[in-house]
């Protein structure tokens, strides 16, 4: 991507541009500024999607009111449970013999040693519980999207208005792992002052985020346009 200062018209560095935020510095000048007007216009023969409902989602629509509803119960949840209760039952019995240590200063280092695994073993439990009951509510109007996540605390909820909104468009994060790597995807909304907002990150599903992307899209009336680092 070229772009041109407004202010003093020189050329602006590439290592200079956030194509993700759609703002850039002039290394003459240094002036900041916005290029969202400068995207191209609306390529009316982007293909557009075709996603079937995935199985653990269900929508609502009553004209008015627009609702996806996911279940983030997955099967993969059971296993990580048992492993999560194993874990912690293991803990139990450290604290359990500790306690019966007299006191010195070996039963202090004794009761310390495994607090980051405590830590581990709270986590994982609060995840199998979170995806055993919880799901994400995506309410579309024709004022607002808003984005729920319960009923178990996770954070990550969103009130967006559709007046802001400029396009809907999924991204992807790499992983590296010791043995390759793994991948997450994310739904964003480009904003028309050049913002961007995270709608629902770290999703490991690919059809069901191109699906959300789909439904936003029909629902607002989005035409489909080209947003650097997109999926589509």
């Amino acid at each position: 991507m070229k772009l041109s200062c407004p202010k003093c018209n020189a050329l602006v560095l590439a290592e200079d541009i956030n194509e993700q935020m759609l703002v850039a510095k002039c290394n003459s000048c240094n002036d900041v500024f916005s290029f969202s007007d400068s995207l191209p216009p609306v390529n009316q023969n982007l293909p557009k999607l075709k996603i079937g409902i995935p199985s653990n989602v269900i929508v609502e629509d009553d004209g008015s009111v627009r609702r996806v509803v996911h279940r983030w119960f997955k099967k993969s949840h059971l296993g990580l449970f048992v492993f999560a209760l194993i874990w912690n039952g293991f803990l139990v019995g450290w604290f359990s013999m500790a306690s019966n240590i007299p006191e010195n200063p070996f039963r202090i280092m004794f009761l310390l040693f495994p607090i980051l695994h405590v830590a581990v073993g709270i986590g994982l439990l609060y995840f199998c519980v979170s995806g055993f009951f919880n799901r994400t509510w995506i309410t579309v109007t024709d004022e607002a999207i808003d984005v729920r996540h319960g009923p178990i605390p996770v954070g990550g909820n969103r009130h967006v208005a559709v007046a802001d909104i400029r396009q809907i468009y999924c991204d992807e994060n790499v992983h590296q792992q010791e043995h390759g790597h793994s991948f997450t995807f994310n739904v964003k909304a480009l904003m028309h002052d050049g913002r961007m907002v995270v709608l629902l990150k770290r999703m490991q599903d690919k059809p069901f985020v191109l699906f959300i992307k789909q439904q936003l899209d029909e629902w607002l009336k989005i035409r489909p346009e080209h947003v650097p680092g997109s999926l589509v």
